[in-house]
């Protein structure tokens, strides 16, 4: 128990900390991803995703895209497993209930709390991948919960 629920705080922790952060840092941050992946790897980035001409800006933002859906996947994964795990005697209904409502939440604010940071932007679309990546987390485990029931 203790281990998913600190995975999960700590997987919190580290989207509230990328969520926070300006838009200078975080673009930077992605940049130096991008030239270590063209560097040490032999993947043509431009080859993998598909693009002919991609700049630095357009294979930056499908990784940042990419790493949100995979990271709140893997929220609602750990989420909904620590829910499940730890109020075992709890109704299945009840822990499904708050955890997504919890998860959401999370989703939501990581996005909205942008609109106060300089050089930062709210993107509705944006809020939109990360809360259908943590659904789809949570709705993995708990349909295992509820089938193992």
């Amino acid at each position: 128990m203790f281990l998913l629920w600190s995975a999960f705080l700590l997987l919190t922790g580290a989207i509230v900390y990328l969520s926070l952060q300006d838009g200078i840092t975080a673009k930077e941050q992605m940049y130096k991803i991008v030239e270590y992946l063209q560097k040490y790897t032999e993947i043509d980035l431009k080859d993998r995703l598909g693009m002919e001409s991609a700049d630095r800006d357009q294979i930056a933002y499908l990784l940042r895209q990419g790493g949100r859906a995979a990271a709140f996947f893997l929220l609602g994964i750990l989420g909904t497993l620590s829910v499940h795990m730890t109020f075992r005697k709890m109704n299945w209904l009840t822990k499904t209930c708050i955890t997504s409502v919890c998860l959401v939440a999370i989703a939501y604010f990581t996005e909205k709390v942008k609109e106060y940071l300089p050089t930062r932007h709210f993107s509705r679309e944006e809020m939109l991948l990360s809360i259908a990546a943590v659904i789809l987390g949570f709705f993995f485990v708990s349909l295992i919960t509820f089938l193992g029931s």
